[in-house]
C-alpha cells in the first residue's frame, strides 16, 4: 500500500512538474513575447514569483519519491 502511494506521489509531482515547464515554454512563454513590454513585464514577473513557489518543491518532491520508490519500496538494495 504504502509503495502504491509513493509511486502515485512520484507520478503527480513529476507531471506537475514536467508538464507545467512544458507548458510555460510553449504557451505562456510565446504568448507573454506577443503582449506589450509593459505588460509582459508585470505578468512575467509574476509568474516568475509564482513558479518559484512551485516548481522547486514539485521537482524536489518527484526527485525524492522517486529515490525512495527504488531505494525503500523497490529493487535498489545498495548502492554496488
Amino acid at each position: 500500500m504504502a509503495t502504491a502511494i509513493v509511486e502515485g506521489l512520484h507520478m503527480l509531482f513529476a507531471i506537475f512538474w514536467f508538464g507545467g515547464t512544458m507548458w510555460a515554454n510553449f504557451v505562456l512563454g510565446p504568448a507573454i513575447a506577443r503582449s506589450s513590454p509593459a505588460a509582459a513585464g508585470e505578468v512575467g514577473a509574476q509568474v516568475g514569483v509564482q513558479v518559484l513557489r512551485v516548481i522547486p518543491p514539485a521537482a524536489g518532491l518527484a526527485i525524492l519519491l522517486g529515490f525512495l520508490r527504488g531505494a525503500v519500496w523497490g529493487p535498489v538494495t545498495s548502492l554496488n
